[in-house]
């Protein structure tokens, strides 16, 4: 007689990981990756839009840009860090615009002939929020990932009210977008970025090596 399977014990979140991917790119595939992944469904986007990105060089913001270029967006990496500029281009961004600069929202009209973005991937938070509500145009969609400083923004109503402009929540990528994912991966289409190996026991300089500005990629700790 057959025994019924509990539905706890059914592993509801986990994944097959194809031999063909080595499981230092799978630890990183749920987060980098598909954190990104994730956040570009929810900003409802179709091939030749426009699409800002925000601390583009960090971990998920890397990956953002090439799934991104991938789906046929015309993609805009906003990053701080030095030198990045041709590892954006090389993941795919079409324009890397330095916010230290000043407010990037000129420059993505500037990009957009005035039409400004159809959605920014807003990964910084606090720091470029109100830049990337200014950036997006009539109808666009502002995704929130990350809060690197956390603390309220200020919002005027007015604009999302003139502008009919969204602000939508993205946490984590569903088991669904991991399956895809590890589609993508397999055929070679995506490729996620490792900055760094570490051994569990070097968890300590893994620490101090992501302390550095400007790690491109995620780190992972070897078992």
């Amino acid at each position: 007689m057959a025994t019924a399977v509990s539905w706890w014990r059914v592993p509801r979140n986990a994944v097959h990981l194809p031999d063909a991917i080595d499981f230092d790119v799978g630890a990183i595939l749920s987060c980098a990756v598909g954190t990104g992944y994730h956040a570009l469904q929810r900003a409802r986007l179709l091939a030749g839009d426009t699409v800002v990105v925000t601390a583009a060089s960090g971990g998920v913001g890397l990956h953002t840009v090439e799934l991104a270029h991938l789906f046929g967006l015309r993609v805009i990496a906003i990053s701080t860090s030095p030198g990045r500029a041709e590892l954006l281009k090389a993941a795919g961004a079409d324009f890397v615009v330095d916010p230290s600069d000043g407010p990037f929202q000129k420059v993505v009209r500037e990009i957009t002939k005035g039409d400004g973005a159809d959605a920014v991937i807003e990964i910084a938070g606090s720091p470029t929020f109100l830049s990337s509500i200014a950036s997006l145009g009539a109808g666009g969609r502002l995704v929130a990932v990350g809060n690197v400083q956390p603390g309220p923004v200020q919002l005027n109503p007015a604009v999302p009210i003139l502008k009919e402009i969204e602000v939508v929540g993205s946490g984590h990528a569903l088991v669904s977008d991991l399956r895809r994912l590890i589609s993508l991966v397999e055929r070679g289409l995506v490729q996620p970025k490792i900055a760094q190996r570490f051994e569990i026991a070097q968890a300590a300089q893994a620490h101090a090596f992501l302390g550095q500005r400007g790690v491109a990629g995620r780190v992972v700790l070897m078992h």
